[in-house]
């Protein structure tokens, strides 16, 4: 937070979930210019012929215009001109064809500097609540506990048209495989093919020992989502919303997260 922001003397950004501040705006256009600045001083020509392609492919395979030579003031004009949801197309473009992490990692910098509401996890953009819960995130999807659920509900978060019951159902999917896996790699007990059987196993383990309201919130979500018609479905019409849908990748990623550091200081 700022100084100004500290004494009171000017309101902190808002949080940027359905717009994008002209701040925001310019510093994604300014990575962008970084990197072509990074391309041309890299170039072992006279022409930059690295950097003039860079530019060429944002032209004809983003903008989708004609071919033409592109400098990169031409690039900057129409990026200002783009939506802001096209401008986060944009930023996707950009740091998928550098495909390198420390454009990723400048990127997510600049995402949480200007406070949006979007970040990259494992390589794609989607809705967060904070920095935790988007570290929650990428520790589940690296844990390799869920076998790939949650990394399904993030990618399935991030397209046009998301399936939210769907995005909840992978989750719970992914908490439910996490445990199992945990009980039949820790212990001698045979894992079984209910969620709530698995959570006795652990506790009798004592590997829950002290979480009993971060259980309690996880039996009630899965007993939503099996109640609601979300992972089995039923003759009943829920509304479910993005809201519903990120409040479940993040509380599920943060138990499968919990798992991976517990079994990891056993």
């Amino acid at each position: 937070m700022k100084f100004s922001e500290r004494m009171g003397y000017t309101q902190p950004l808002p949080f940027q979930t359905d717009s994008m501040s002209e701040g925001l705006k310019n510093d994604i256009i300014n990575l962008y210019c970084q990197i072509y600045q990074i391309k041309c001083d890299e170039a072992n020509d006279f022409y930059n012929l690295d950097a003039d392609k860079f530019n060429n492919d944002i032209w004809e395979k983003f903008f989708h215009n004609i071919s033409r030579y592109t400098d990169i003031k031409i690039i900057i004009a129409q990026v200002k001109k783009l939506e802001w949801f096209e401008i986060y197309d944009f930023l996707e473009y950009v740091c998928s064809y550098i495909n390198d992490d420390d454009v990723y990692n400048a990127s997510n910098l600049l995402l949480k500097n200007q406070n949006s509401g979007f970040r990259f996890v494992d390589h794609i953009l989607i809705p967060i609540s904070d920095e935790t819960d988007m570290k929650n995130v990428e520790n589940a999807i690296n844990s390799n506990f869920d076998n790939g659920h949650i990394k399904i509900a993030t990618q399935k978060l991030s397209e046009k048209n998301p399936d939210y019951p769907k995005i909840i159902g992978e989750s719970i999917d992914g908490v439910e495989i996490a445990i199992k896996n945990v009980v039949s790699n820790l212990y001698d007990d045979t894992p079984t093919n209910k969620f709530g059987g698995n959570i006795k196993i652990l506790k009798k383990h004592n590997f829950l020992d002290g979480h009993p309201a971060y259980i309690e919130i996880l039996n009630k979500l899965y007993g939503y989502a099996s109640d609601g018609g979300i992972r089995h479905p039923k003759d009943r019409d829920y509304k479910i919303t993005e809201a519903d849908a990120v409040f479940a990748v993040e509380i599920c990623s943060a138990f499968v997260s919990f798992l991976k550091y517990k079994v990891s200081s056993l």
